[in-house]
């Protein structure tokens, strides 16, 4: 299993912005494999979103930060039947490394959703600003935020 630094410096390091967006959009690492929490996208999504996406290169390697980054993903692939928010951000965060974009705010979709209601934060928000969050989580990065809520979930 890939942490998700190590995952994040392999698409840092991609030869090329295409190859970026292929492996992001396909969910998969420099060997095909799907990364471990994207195995229940439906198959046909992906290469969907790597044609979407392909197709908006130049408008994405515009991007000046993070949440602009994120909001043209939610338009351009929200309408793909099968991929939700958590695939969105998952691509966003992939695509933003290469770019060198990261999040500013604590997006919430569904695990992260639930560890954010029962903190009784988040209710009916797409994101959150990282000084919302209890002062022991505050001291992570909104992407670490955001995976210590969806894995924690159950425990919080």
């Amino acid at each position: 299993m890939r942490g998700i630094e190590e995952e994040l410096e392999f698409f840092r390091t991609r030869p090329s912005f295409e190859s970026v967006v292929y492996h992001a959009a396909t969910a998969t690492d420099e060997d095909g494999h799907c990364f471990d929490h994207q195995f229940r996208i439906l198959r046909a999504a992906r290469p969907q979103a790597e044609t979407v996406l392909t197709a908006a290169n130049s408008r994405l390697n515009a991007c000046k930060a993070f949440h602009e980054l994120h909001a043209l993903m939610d338009n351009l692939l929200r309408p793909i039947f099968g991929l939700g928010e958590l695939y969105i951000y998952d691509t966003a965060l992939r695509i933003g490394a290469y770019l060198n974009l990261t999040p500013r705010f604590v997006y919430l979709h569904a695990g992260t959703r639930e560890g954010a209601r029962a903190l009784g934060l988040g209710q009916n928000r797409a994101y959150l600003e990282v000084d919302e969050l209890p002062a022991p989580i505050r001291v992570l990065s909104a992407d670490e935020a955001e995976s210590f809520l969806c894995i924690y979930k159950g425990l919080l």
